[in-house]
């Protein structure tokens, strides 16, 4: 072995013992029972196994394996027991499997995702849910179910606009609140003020209160 080539493995294991990768103005952190690394140009990438974690500026992801590729690591691909902790909207995600984009800032969980929102009080279960942070936009889609406090609903697709907290199902939308049952083409729930729009052809139940 020259000393060339000796260089070459110890800048390698040095590389797989770190645990932080500069991805241009951004520190991603990450840790790992163990850690492969493919430093091929063009084809470069870490495979994290085992207690897998990964730390940007804007998420903390952890799965049982997570894979960080493209060029200036841009794609987070990660799979396995998957939770995700959106620092900034205290937004918590989990699900089977993720894969983020760095670049667009767009990250999709799908196999049993659930989304948490502290702020707003919110419980989302779905298929697939998408989340586009320049937006503050998430999508949710197929087999949705939104809790809350006092309100129950369900939709294929639901869009939450977390600019103007609000929720608007599609896809034979049901919503339940306070007692009450709304049913329309399409609805839309202002979180803030509790108001329910209803658009389409409506349907709905209403329960008499008492005034005591």
């Amino acid at each position: 072995m020259n000393k060339k080539q000796g260089f070459g493995i110890i800048l390698v294991l040095l590389f797989l013992l770190g645990t932080v990768i500069q991805a241009g103005a951004e520190t991603i952190r990450f840790s790992a029972d163990s850690v492969e690394s493919v430093l091929a140009t063009g084809k470069e990438s870490v495979r994290l196994r085992g207690s897998a974690r990964v730390q940007t500026n804007r998420v903390e992801v952890t799965a049982d394996e997570i894979v960080i590729s493209g060029d200036n690591n841009r794609y987070i691909d990660a799979r396995g027991s998957v939770f995700v902790y959106e620092k900034e909207k205290d937004i918590r995600l989990v699900g089977d499997r993720l894969f983020y984009d760095r670049t667009l800032d767009i990250l999709r969980i799908t196999g049993n995702a659930m989304l948490d929102d502290k702020r707003n009080d919110i419980v989302a279960r779905a298929g697939v849910i998408e989340s586009r942070g320049q937006e503050n936009l998430s999508l949710i889609q197929i087999g949705v179910r939104i809790l809350r406090t006092d309100m129950a609903a369900r939709a294929e697709i639901v869009r939450y606009d977390r600019n103007r907290d609000i929720l608007e199902l599609t896809g034979q939308p049901v919503v339940f609140f306070e007692g009450d049952e709304y049913r329309a083409g399409r609805i839309q729930v202002d979180l803030k003020t509790d108001d329910i729009l209803l658009e389409g052809r409506v349907q709905g139940t209403i329960v008499e209160r008492s005034n005591e």
